[in-house]
């Protein structure tokens, strides 16, 4: 969780802001450090007979060593569930456990990844599923959840549904929730919101916030924040990270324009921000990047954002680059200091070809380390037949003398070890990285349907 705007949080933020800033210039110098053998280890393979299958989110990491996470599909119902792997005693495999499986009613096919607050309850969305009333299709605008742990001596989580989504307050989440000190929670919802023009005819998504309830109540009260039009943006897929101020930041997919003939075309997504308008329940939102506005662009953003402390942004584009179809980019953002503009840079560019050994198409987010060296996933790519299954990467800051930052591929997934890693890695304090692939796994002949991985650089 990041801390909102008291003074005493703030003072804190800043604290380790300079500390962490400190930290990396010392370490800078060393860099680039000479490549290193990295070692996959797959924790857990899922079959789809009893457990899930086809995770497609990302981890998060609980106290006692064990990760939580979902799958698409699969469970009791083959409509997702959320898991938990738990590391062995002594020497053994990792244990899988189902928390939940979803039925239509509460939710189905949750594709983003959990969050945690300082009770150990989880929290999460649902794409599709929901019993109230749907505006976009039969089975459910979606909902947001929260799963409880047991109480001493049991065993069975309980799953509370904190928001039905309806449509016009959005509509198919696929991102992960963020929580503000208070407990309030912030997400997107890729479609829905008011009706918007060209491709969103069923609303171009919104940005929301769902409040605790008073004491005394039940009901959770969800606010929309900003409901896109199109020309400000058009399918949010990654969630919202905030800043020490309370202002909110994050991608939409895709955008449209209005062309000279009266009609619309699409183009490759915005970097928004969100600011709280104050004394009011308003929000002010604008276009910090409009992407294919400059040349080797990127496209289509999908990942969420990540700040680092001194407020620079960072994110992937799964496609643009030199061409329209290219192979995506890596790309970073940072304000013009005395100004409230904002520069874009791009730090990588993925080859374009369908098998490129770098790796194409990222549409996860990033992890940075100490030593501000950026750590991801592809979707595609790696070397392997047609468009490879994926890779992991190390994307390394320069000297201060150089201008290019380097890449290096961590791992290339083979089919037999995973594919198709969709969801934004997680570290470790010692630097190993754990993650997911959405297919694939199980050994030769692969027989797995999605992975849990460690890969240790």
């Amino acid at each position: 969780m990041e801390h909102r705007t008291t003074q005493p949080a703030r003072r804190w933020i800043a604290i380790q802001a300079v500390m962490l800033v400190a930290l990396q210039l010392l370490m800078l110098p060393c860099l680039p450090q000479p490549a290193i053998a990295a070692t996959l280890t797959s924790l857990y393979t899922f079959m789809g007979t009893g457990d899930g299958r086809f995770p497609q989110a990302g981890l998060l990491a609980g106290p006692d060593g064990s990760f939580y996470g979902t799958t698409g599909a699969g469970g009791a119902s083959d409509k997702g569930e959320v898991f938990k792997v738990t590391p062995p005693a002594m020497g053994g495999v990792w244990e899988h456990k189902a928390l939940h499986s979803f039925s239509t009613g509460d939710g189905e096919n949750p594709s983003a990844s959990l969050i945690m607050d300082q009770n150990g309850v989880l929290y999460g969305t649902t794409y599709i599923g929901g019993n109230g009333p749907c505006t976009q299709r039969g089975a459910g605008c979606g909902v947001v959840f929260k799963l409880t742990p047991p109480p001493p001596g049991k065993n069975r989580w309980k799953l509370t549904v904190l928001h039905h989504f309806q449509g016009p307050d959005g509509a198919h989440p696929t991102a992960r929730l963020f929580m503000d000190a208070s407990g309030a929670l912030y997400g997107t919802t890729s479609e829905g919101g008011a009706n918007g023009p060209g491709d969103c005819p069923r609303g171009c998504g919104v940005v929301f916030k769902l409040t605790p309830p008073q004491p005394g109540l039940r009901k959770w009260k969800n606010h929309v924040l900003h409901s896109f039009s199109g020309p400000d943006g058009q399918d949010p897929r990654s969630g919202v990270i905030m800043d020490g101020a309370g202002a909110l930041y994050g991608t939409t997919s895709f955008r449209t324009t209005p062309d000279a003939e009266g009609g619309w075309f699409g183009s490759g997504g915005t970097v928004f921000q969100l600011t709280p308008v104050p004394g009011t329940n308003k929000w002010k939102h604008r276009a910090l990047h409009l992407f294919g506005s400059v040349e080797n662009d990127g496209s289509g953003p999908q990942g969420d954002l990540l700040m680092d402390p001194s407020g620079a942004i960072y994110g992937t584009t799964p496609s643009g680059g030199p061409f329209a179809n290219g192979g995506g980019t890596i790309f970073r953002l940072t304000r013009v200091p005395g100004t409230n503009r904002w520069k874009k840079v791009t730090l990588f560019i993925f080859n374009v070809s369908p098998a490129g050994p770098d790796g194409r198409s990222p549409v996860a987010g990033l992890v940075m380390d100490q030593a501000a060296a950026l750590y991801g996933v592809t979707l595609n790519g790696g070397g392997e037949v047609g468009f490879g299954w994926g890779t992991v990467f190390k994307l390394t800051p320069p000297p201060s003398d150089k201008r290019k930052w380097t890449h290096t591929v961590l791992h290339t997934f083979t089919w037999e070890d995973g594919r198709f890693p969709r969801g934004t890695l997680i570290m470790d304090g010692d630097g190993a990285l754990y993650g997911t692939t959405s297919e694939g796994g199980g050994g030769s002949p692969p027989t797995g349907q999605g992975t849990v991985f460690k890969l240790v650089p």
